[in-house]
């Protein structure tokens, strides 16, 4: 079996980099969210984290030194997502502050609500429940929400219908919902 998930690993990596290489030649962001989606369930789901956090790291660099700021952004968001898969929440944390700060600063809404969403999964994981029930719900009501982040926020929030009481439940998700993209941004920068 080893030897299958390393040949897995191998393959993912391979693909992964040459979506790299198809979002510099054509700056195509779909396809390289894509990458970064399949990658990311591919780690997941066979628990590895310090050869995806080399390429991670590597795609950041480059994307860095092209001062391609969606992409660092986004890469600095799977960097994140893949702290919170590995319980490394301080690691999390700093590299998703920074993706918001980055699309935030460049004006990326969109990006900046995938981003939410990935601090939502943050917040629950450290037991800021309601917190990450404003997350979510202004994630899913943006109206530049991606097709995936509402998906992704929904299905969070489902599964926090059951964790948090319904009161708390309803009064996170009108203040997330009903609050400024800005101010709900600028307030989980300080606050997280």
């Amino acid at each position: 079996a080893g030897g299958s998930e390393s040949g897995q690993l191998t393959e993912a990596q391979t693909a992964f980099q040459d979506a790299l290489n198809h979002y510099h030649e054509k700056k195509d962001r779909d396809a390289l969210l894509m990458a970064f989606q399949k990658f990311q369930s591919m780690v997941e789901n066979e628990a590895v984290f310090e050869i995806p956090k080399k390429v991670y790291q590597d795609a950041l660099d480059g994307f860095e030194d092209k001062r391609d700021e969606w992409a660092a952004g986004l890469t600095l968001a799977y960097l994140g997502r893949l702290a919170i898969t590995a319980d490394d929440y301080p690691g999390a944390r700093g590299n998703l502050l920074n993706a918001l700060k980055i699309a935030r600063d460049a004006n990326e809404t969109a990006l900046a609500l995938d981003i939410l969403v990935a601090v939502g999964q943050l917040l629950i994981k450290t037991d800021r429940k309601p917190l990450a029930v404003e997350s979510l719900a202004l994630a899913l009501h943006h109206a530049e929400s991606a097709e995936h982040t509402q998906d992704e926020s929904e299905r969070l929030l489902f599964e926090l219908e059951d964790q948090v009481s319904p009161s708390i439940m309803s009064a996170s998700w009108e203040k997330g919902k009903t609050r400024t993209f800005a101010d709900g941004v600028n307030d989980l920068l300080k606050t997280l």
